[in-house]
């Protein structure tokens, strides 16, 4: 009797157990597929991620090449605009200005000869400016310093000497400066021009 009992009872628990073991196994078969799914989509986001920040330190390397481009086009901008202005609006301004250092160190030059160059494949006249000055070495010495220390775009590009070894003497020094101008401006008669002190 009892294992009629038992038998009848194992034909009620048994689909039950069957059941449940079927869905157990669909459960874990269905986690764990789950956690593959759920570790790839972990190393895409972790790829993602990395992209992105690649991508943010690229954009921020562009954004500082662009601001040192922006920077290098607003200096060249204002180097063409300011400091090699066109002729008729620097010469005179140049000029003035070396006349100007030379009073300040004490000794005026006698005459000022210029001649221009255009420069080939550029947008630029080199004018150069010529004079000679009387002075002691001191003199000398403060004119070559005042020149050097010019806020104008002034190349010194060769300088002689005259004079005896007398101490205190008056020397004679002779000086060739360059400039650069934009070539734009055909006022402006091209050699041999002078202008008097």
């Amino acid at each position: 009797m009892n294992r009629s009992a038992w038998r009848q009872g194992l034909k009620l628990w048994l689909p039950p157990v069957v059941v449940l073991a079927l869905a157990a196994a669909l459960l874990i078969a269905f986690f764990a597929k789950f956690a593959d799914e759920a570790e790839v989509a972990r190393t895409r986001l972790e790829r993602r991620t990395q992209q992105l920040e690649q991508v943010r330190s690229q954009r921020l390397r562009a954004e500082a090449v662009l601001e040192q481009i922006q920077a290098s086009e607003e200096g060249l901008a204002d180097f063409y605009g300011r400091r090699l202005s066109s002729e008729s609006e620097a010469l005179t301004r140049i000029i003035a200005e070396i006349k100007d250092l030379c009073q300040r160190a004490g000794i005026p030059p006698t005459a000022l000869n210029y001649e221009r160059q255009t420069i080939e494949g550029q947008d630029l006249a080199r004018r150069t400016i010529t004079f000679a000055v009387d002075g002691t070495y001191v003199q000398l010495r403060q004119l070559i310093n005042l020149l050097e220390l010019s806020d104008s775009f002034l190349i010194l590009d060769q300088i002689s000497l005259r004079g005896n070894d007398v101490e205190g003497s008056p020397l004679r020094i002779s000086l060739r400066l360059s400039t650069l101008f934009t070539s734009g401006d055909p006022s402006v008669k091209s050699r041999g021009q002078e202008l008097e002190s």
